[in-house]
């Protein structure tokens, strides 16, 4: 019988922090206010801080000295070669998900597809962003490939922001969930052929969408100077 898994304090603050970056509630560059969370979330310093001490190993805060942790902002060029590379691990994952993918496994994803849906319809973009990055990182757990899993794992979280930023009008909202029945139906069938390509242009087409929010080379959500 396994043990049921028991998160410490910082862990729960770490998830909370890192959606908080994801949905821009602590926007790209900012100095983090560590007493206003404290309050916030009704925690003291230490779960902050440890919290922010993993969330600078995932890439998402950098240390500045004498002034706390910032959270990291992308370039442009940046983001991009990330998403490239996002889009080749992903399409060769969902691969291996096809040839090693357990069917208890695959249900799974279904199961998440569906709620995904449900989240959809009711126009809740937090929770549909997390089925949605579930079910992401569902497939490439299929793959029985540790490093890739890992590899994937860091990458993603980088770019957490910009795949949310990736849905914010309905018709790149709408070509999001068509490509999920897709990829959900071609995983069904096992039919890697089909759905390695499907993946990696999904992942591409982020890139399409978010790149006019940098602009000239600039961040896409600052809202106001670290400090």
């Amino acid at each position: 019988m396994s043990r049921i898994e028991r998160k410490s304090l910082h862990d729960v603050v770490a998830g909370r922090l890192r959606d908080m970056i994801a949905e821009g509630e602590l926007a790209s560059g900012i100095v983090i206010p560590e007493m206003e969370l404290c309050a916030s979330l009704g925690v003291s310093r230490t779960p902050i801080r440890e919290a922010l001490k993993l969330l600078a190993q995932d890439g998402l805060v950098e240390h500045l000295p004498q002034r706390g942790f910032a959270v990291r902002a992308l370039e442009a060029d940046e983001a991009r070669q990330m998403l490239e590379l996002l889009a080749e691990l992903e399409g060769f994952a969902s691969a291996l998900a096809c040839a090693r993918g357990s069917s208890e496994g695959v249900r799974a994803i279904a199961q998440l597809h569906e709620a995904m849906l449900i989240a959809y319809r009711a126009g809740d973009m937090s929770r549909y962003f997390k089925l949605n990055q579930d079910i992401h990182e569902g497939i490439v757990a299929l793959s029985e490939n540790l490093p890739l899993v890992e590899t994937h794992r860091r990458l993603s979280l980088s770019l957490r922001r910009v795949r949310f930023l990736s849905n914010r009008k309905e018709t790149d909202w709408q070509s999001s969930v068509a490509d999920h029945e897709a990829i959900l139906v071609h995983l069904l069938a096992r039919d890697a052929v089909a759905l390695r390509p499907l993946m990696t242009r999904h992942v591409l087409d982020i890139w399409k969408v978010v790149q006019p929010s940098f602009g000239q080379g600039l961040r896409p959500d600052i809202t106001r100077k670290a400090g």
